[in-house]
């Protein structure tokens, strides 16, 4: 007889939060399942799922404990399963060749349908019938598993995947810029990893996705991709934890799914290491140069990428203030890290984009967009990025054409998947007057990004220079079906408007944007001119002076109302004081129709010298197109 009284068991041990689950997003990657099945094993199954008590129904968490717990022991069947179904008891079903880089327990990769054990057997049943019964459903899965497990056939050309936004599971809006970040960071990752054989749909289409419910079907048929990537993300001081899960679109399948507790030092690693998962699912044959720049990854300074995403993060707004703070957060990421080429790569965008817009002198930001890409590459010669923006400085601002046409070539070379390089070097081959090349490369880059309200507007520039302006307006119309208030959409519907003398609708399309865009309120302007309201004309000349006082106007700004106006003398002067600050509007002069009355004077020829055109193409040149 025992001394005392039986000892008690121990208390069960609660779970820990890095055993926690999320979302049904993460506890659907953890089972190798998509979201509707674990909802339907939660309510027919007994899964055990906890939900917040001060959130929304679809708010839910679960243990990784637990689950193993439950799926070890599982539940009997379903009601409405077929009874007449013969199954194994767990321990006795041949499994499937588990993949080297899963590590959940392979009785995961079954069937949807084997979740659920059946009731125990009322009777014994002889082990010569088991054996018997179990060659039978061995020689059954072999021959029905490429229905049950689809092998991915070789790619006969380009495979097609799509990396939808992270989630956010911190609680916390102020840490999408990280969530998005990362998304960022991956569709650059993977878009350099294996380019002739993988594309990979750029940025600004996917966001369009951000808190979407539809289904990766739906979202495959839209963009008209073979994979899907999806994922969440929760950060920890400087701890991340990222799941990731891989969907094949033609038939819902989850080829890969994987869990990451990272160092945020660790984090371009795990890209990496994500990349490379993924080129094992899609079997994709890399070279060695490929593999060894997926290894080749330096560890990066916390404070520097933290500094770097959210340098990102208010870059991609593209409003002045948000620009500000961009340039801001890169310089704090180049201070923390001095060879982080990505932050310096992201300087220069910034540069650049305020040179282009007019929001900073030309001479001022340009210099400055030269000196960071300039950077970047010394640092990483590979980043495609890089390379596009220092073309795209060097013909808007050096005017130096063959240059800047060798640097887009290398960049498009470098990441085919970059949409912005096909996007840039399509205005670049309008402007030199090579319209044909430039509609192979705009819809290069609608392919890519076929979302992008900056790439749509685009293409209606190319219908513009191409002087088919119906089709311009069409393609106009079809950018602000997709955002209404988006201003470059308006401003291009005016100008070909304009061209088709269309004034009253050129004049209304101007005006919805004139607060928010200076080559609006000069549109508008010399429109006015066109359409004989000299005296409102007049006008907006006063406005521009007084918004010169208050930021910066580019020259060719008011040369533009002064051809409306049909004053020529004082239109050539205002270009000569913008060729001495390399305005980037004086590319447009070749191609441009707002000049087409100033072509015949000689000193539009000794302009067109000065910004160093390229020679011209027989295949189009602004004469040769008729006006629509």
């Amino acid at each position: 007889m025992p001394d005392g009284p039986a000892p008690s068991p121990p208390e069960p041990r609660e779970p820990s939060s890095s055993e926690r689950l999320d979302s049904w997003k993460e506890i659907a990657a953890y089972l190798r399942r998509d979201v509707r099945t674990v909802q339907r094993w939660e309510k027919k199954a007994g899964m055990p799922v906890h939900r917040h008590l001060y959130d929304k129904l679809g708010a839910v968490y679960a243990y990784r404990p637990e689950l193993d717990t439950w799926w070890r022991d599982r539940r009997p069947p379903d009601e409405d399963e077929p009874e007449q179904e013969v199954k194994l008891e767990p321990e006795e079903k041949p499994e499937p060749e588990a993949e080297p880089e899963q590590s959940i327990e392979p009785q995961r990769n079954k069937p949807e349908e084997e979740i659920v054990s059946p009731a125990p057997a009322k009777q014994a049943i002889s082990p010569w019938l088991l054996l018997v019964l179990g060659g039978v459903v061995f020689l059954a899965i072999y021959l029905l598993r490429p229905k049950i497990w689809p092998e991915v056939k070789p790619p006969s050309g380009k495979v097609m995947l799509a990396v939808l936004p992270f989630d956010n599971l911190s609680g916390d809006p102020q840490q999408d810029y990280f969530s998005d970040g990362l998304t960022e960071e991956m569709i650059a990752q993977l878009g350099r990893m294996h380019p002739d054989r993988l594309g990979v749909i750029a940025r600004t289409t996917i966001m369009q996705y951000k808190g979407t419910h539809k289904s990766a079907e739906e979202i495959g048929a839209e963009l008209r991709v073979d994979y899907i990537l999806e994922g969440s993300v929760r950060r920890d001081g400087n701890k991340a934890r990222i799941t990731a899960q891989l969907i094949q679109v033609s038939d819902q399948t989850h080829r890969w799914a994987e869990d990451y507790d990272r160092d945020l030092r660790d984090i371009l690693a795990l890209q990496s290491d994500v990349a490379k998962a993924i080129a094992r699912q899609i079997q994709l044959q890399l070279t060695p140069q490929q593999q060894q720049r997926l290894t080749q990854t330096r560890a990066v300074n916390p404070e520097a990428y933290e500094a770097y995403l959210r340098g990102r993060f208010f870059w991609n707004k593209r409003t002045d203030d948000a620009l500000q703070r961009s340039i801001d957060y890169f310089n704090e990421a180049i201070q923390k890290d001095p060879s982080y080429a990505l932050a310096h790569a992201g300087l220069a965008d910034t540069y650049g984009v305020l040179a282009f817009f007019s929001v900073r002198p030309p001479n001022e930001a340009y210099p400055r967009a030269k000196a960071a890409a300039l950077r970047a590459l010394q640092l990483d010669d590979s980043l495609g990025e890089a390379h596009a923006l220092l073309a795209d400085v060097m013909y808007h601002y050096d005017w130096d054409w063959p240059a800047a046409e060798a640097r887009f070539k290398r960049a498009i070379e470098l990441n085919p998947n970059y949409a912005t390089a096909h996007q840039w070097y399509a205005v670049f081959l309008d402007l030199s007057g090579r319209i044909e090349e430039a509609g192979v490369e705009i819809e290069h880059a609608r392919a890519l990004d076929p979302l992008s309200l900056a790439i749509n507007t685009d293409a209606a520039g190319h219908y513009y220079y191409a002087r088919q302006y119906d089709q311009a307006v069409a393609q106009c119309r079809k950018a602000l079906d997709m955002d209404p208030n988006f201003p470059l959409a308006h401003i291009w519907l005016g100008m070909a408007y304009v061209q088709k003398k269309m004034y009253p609708e050129a004049i209304e399309e101007f005006r919805k944007v004139q607060s928010v865009s200076p080559t609006a309120l000069a549109l508008l302007g010399h429109t006015y001119g066109l359409s004989g309201r000299q005296s409102e004309a007049l006008g907006v000349l006063q406005d521009l002076r007084n918004l010169s006082r208050r930021r910066y106007v580019s020259p060719a700004f008011f040369a533009s109302v002064y051809i409306g106006l049909g004053d020529a003398n004082q239109a050539f002067r205002w270009l000569d004081q913008a060729a001495q600050v390399h305005s980037p509007m004086l590319v447009r002069l070749k191609m441009e129709p707002v000049v087409d009355s100033l072509r015949s004077d000689p000193r539009f020829a000794a302009m067109l010298q000065k910004v160093r055109f390229p020679a011209p193409n027989a295949s189009s040149t602004p004469a040769a197109k008729p006006a629509q």
